[in-house]
């Protein structure tokens, strides 16, 4: 998924950095970093990071924690893009290579895991009202 998307911003012309920062988010009391998180990429025109998943939404939690500490430890901008993330920008943009990703994508989910449901863009905006895409993937 993260080529892809790599492949999304290049088609974009968006300048991007692959997992450039780790940011601390728990130490020990020696000093030592107990938990940290690494965004997938780095937009520096835009200044935001974004982070990929595809796994179900129920199964984000630990990622959507991490993502919350890094907002409020580091003031940076982090967004996350789900599997239903990944179909919208797929249609909006008519990208064959990223619709077949996710074919197989899907195809090993259910395989794994029973099944993933929920490709709707709408699901994302019930289970979370105040969320938005960012501009650039609409």
């Amino acid at each position: 998924m993260e080529r892809e998307l790599a492949r999304v911003f290049d088609a974009l012309h968006i300048r991007w950095r692959y997992e450039p920062h780790t940011f601390v988010l728990r130490r020990n009391q020696r000093g030592r970093v107990i938990e940290a998180f690494t965004p997938d990429f780095y937009l520096p025109d835009l200044d935001y990071y974004v982070e990929c998943t595809v796994a179900r939404r129920r199964l984000t939690r630990p990622k959507r924690r991490k993502v919350e500490a890094a907002r409020r430890l580091h003031g940076v901008m982090v967004e996350i893009v789900f599997l239903p993330d990944f179909d919208r920008i797929a249609r909006r943009w008519d990208l064959t290579r990223l619709a077949e990703t996710l074919e197989r994508t899907r195809y090993r989910a259910d395989a794994r895991t029973g099944a993933y449901r929920g490709s709707s863009s709408d699901s994302q905006k019930r289970m979370n009202p105040s969320w938005s895409a960012p501009t650039w993937w609409r």
